[in-house]
């Protein structure tokens, strides 16, 4: 009942609270910090961050920056800790409204926003996938009989596929008393048309059609992007300067890739975005965002693969939804839509709580989170200039783990993504205490029994820079030689 009473006010409001958010503006002071720590030195289940950089000052490794994208909700560039980490495309020339590295992209100098137009003009608000996909189909399929769905082309079987799932909640009419009866099926469909009037007129891109690319406006730190800002301070706020927080990696240049709305981000964006990323050099790209439908996804599914062919990591939170993704639907997710293809340049990341334990809004799965790590009460970058504030959700870990594979790129560059992802998952501490199953809740009075992370984890463990720099070291890197010089090429530009 309260799910359909929650329900019930997002489709009345038609604004979604971004999936992935839960911000809290205060923190024991003495958590600052708190993921970087060590477990043996301070009691706590954080990467060993100092232990890392002691192993690689005295092995005296040389560093190289890498670029690291952060897929968001855009990014204050001006911030304090954040200014002197960006990227920058040299090859644009800053303000003077060409698209100098022809790339499609006008004066994209510190990355792009998606999510406006030339103009200057942004939009912040979305509806939900379900919200969009229940308005595009219902005209077309709500009448028909499901029973000659064999006689449906291909294309029309995965239509009415989607609206059957869309549909399922509105099987029995649901109506709402308020100052006069309203049914909220009707509302919802005329609620995604303004939110749909308003990408035309602002946007202006035709969302259906993934070939219509160069839209949007160099604006990364249009709206409000106190998510996006936290999430680029915890992979690299500026280390060692006396201000706030000291980011995981100390070369990562931060590429503010703005897609990702209040509400339900489009699979055309996101796919974009990732492509983005990746032709401007990105190395690791962090996805702290997420949905339960995505009829998209072939197109993020091809993005997926383009950032595999050209050797680049991605990073995704699990989630905030207290879910076994083993049997709970979530995107982006590694595995394609025919299921035939399952990325090997992917790592979803569950969130691990202080000192020890999972956080209680976690996201977890035995075969499909690979790995939890510090997610609650992370301190780290927001708008604006000085301002810092503590953070939870899986939003927050996953830029934990994008920091650390930044920093084994850094140091040892010829290493592969895959080669990554296998050091940071076999690198992980895997604690003897049991932990909570996010959501569990007592059945007949009986508390739910504890179990071992590796029963909701795919390595049972939580991330630890220190024993992955270790691995790193005594891994043979797979890159050539001159594809390894390429690289350091377009990182150092």
């Amino acid at each position: 009942m309260k799910d359909n009473i929650r329900s019930i006010a997002m489709l009345l409001l038609s604004i979604v609270s971004m999936q992935y958010v839960n911000a809290q503006s205060t923190g024991k002071p003495d958590l600052k910090g708190w993921h970087l720590k060590d477990k043996a030195t301070d009691g706590v289940y954080g990467i060993s961050l100092q232990q890392a950089y002691d192993y690689i000052r005295d092995h005296k490794y040389k560093v190289h920056p890498v670029i690291v994208a952060v897929i968001d909700n855009g990014m204050d560039t001006s911030h304090e800790d954040l200014k002197n980490v960006l990227w920058k495309n040299s090859r644009e020339v800053a303000g003077n409204g060409v698209d100098d590295d022809r790339n499609g992209y006008v004066d994209d100098v510190f990355g792009w926003n998606f999510l406006g137009n030339k103009e200057g003009g942004n939009i912040t608000t979305e509806s939900t996938e379900r919200e969009r996909a229940y308005q595009k189909y219902s005209t077309k399929w709500q009448h028909f009989d499901s029973t000659h769905i064999s006689s449906l082309s291909a294309a029309d079987q995965k239509e009415y596929t989607i609206w059957e799932k869309v549909a399922l909640a509105n099987r029995k009419p649901v109506y709402v008393k308020s100052d006069s009866t309203v049914n909220l099926a009707q509302e919802m469909y005329n609620s995604v048309d303004r939110v749909n009037k308003r990408r035309k007129e602002i946007v202006g891109d035709n969302w259906e059609d993934i070939n219509d690319r160069n839209y949007g406006n160099a604006n990364v730190a249009a709206g409000k992007p106190s998510h996006g800002t936290h999430v680029a301070g915890i992979i690299a706020a500026e280390r060692n300067n006396g201000l706030g927080i000291d980011g995981v990696a100390d070369k990562a240049r931060i590429m503010p890739i703005r897609a990702v709305p209040d509400g339900d981000e489009r699979d055309k964006d996101i796919a974009l975005a990732i492509r983005y990323a990746v032709d401007n050099g990105a190395r690791v790209i962090n996805m702290s965002f997420g949905k339960d439908f995505s009829p998209g996804k072939n197109w993020v599914d091809e993005a997926v693969k383009y950032a595999e062919a050209h050797d680049v990591l991605l990073i995704h939170a699990a989630g905030n939804d207290m879910k076994n993704l083993d049997v709970a639907e979530n995107y982006p997710s590694p595995v394609s839509e025919d299921t035939t293809y399952k990325a090997a340049n992917w790592i979803t990341v569950g969130a691990s709580d202080v000192p020890f334990g999972t956080a209680s809004f976690s996201n977890y799965g035995k075969k499909s989170v690979d790995v939890f790590a510090p997610g609650t009460r992370i301190y780290a970058t927001v708008p604006k200039k000085s301002n810092y504030m503590f953070m939870d959700g899986t939003s927050m870990a996953a830029p934990v783990v994008a920091g650390i594979a930044a920093l084994i790129r850094e140091y040892f560059p010829r290493l592969s993504a895959r080669q990554v992802k296998y050091i940071i998952e076999h690198s992980v501490l895997k604690p003897q205490e049991t932990v909570n199953i996010p959501g569990a809740k007592r059945k007949n009075g009986v508390v739910p029994a504890k179990v071992k992370l590796s029963e909701i984890c795919i390595t049972g463990g939580i991330v630890n820079a220190c024993d992955a720099v270790r691995l790193a070291a005594a891994t043979k890197g797979e890159l050539k030689k001159r594809a390894m010089k390429k690289i350091l090429k377009v990182q150092e530009r």
